[in-house]
């Protein structure tokens, strides 16, 4: 699912979109997501995702929309170290790394570690 932070010319705030296959923002403000993890923690998610696939559902064409930043006020946090050649570089480095990195890869869970500050996160 392509999730998108986007406003208008005619409308700066931003808002929340759905980006869909053809190059159109769904805007999800009119299910009443107005912010990116009101989208995660909405009762009305099946209600949405039923509306994303109606042909009578208001669309934006990608021109008409400035996408932004993909969060706002988040921090960024990750899960797990997940390329092996990451574990192999890791591991090379120090004699610590190699043991820490091969308990991760081994672990029932994944690493949980911090990323970035909202303001510095950059779409790609």
């Amino acid at each position: 699912m392509r999730i998108c932070r986007f406003n208008t010319q005619d409308n700066p705030l931003p808002r929340i979109g759905y980006l869909n296959d053809s190059d159109q923002v769904i805007d999800l403000n009119s299910f009443e997501i107005t912010e990116m993890k009101s989208l995660f923690d909405s009762e009305k998610r099946a209600l949405i995702l039923t509306q994303l696939q109606n042909p009578d559902t208001p669309k934006l064409a990608l021109q008409e929309v400035t996408l932004l930043a993909p969060v706002d006020n988040q921090e960024v946090w990750a899960a797990g170290v997940t390329y092996l050649r990451s574990k192999t570089a890791r591991m090379e480095e120090s004699d610590f790394s190699a043991t820490a990195y091969d308990k991760v890869y081994d672990a029932q869970r994944p690493e949980i570690f911090f990323k970035s500050m909202p303001g510095k996160v950059v779409a790609t």
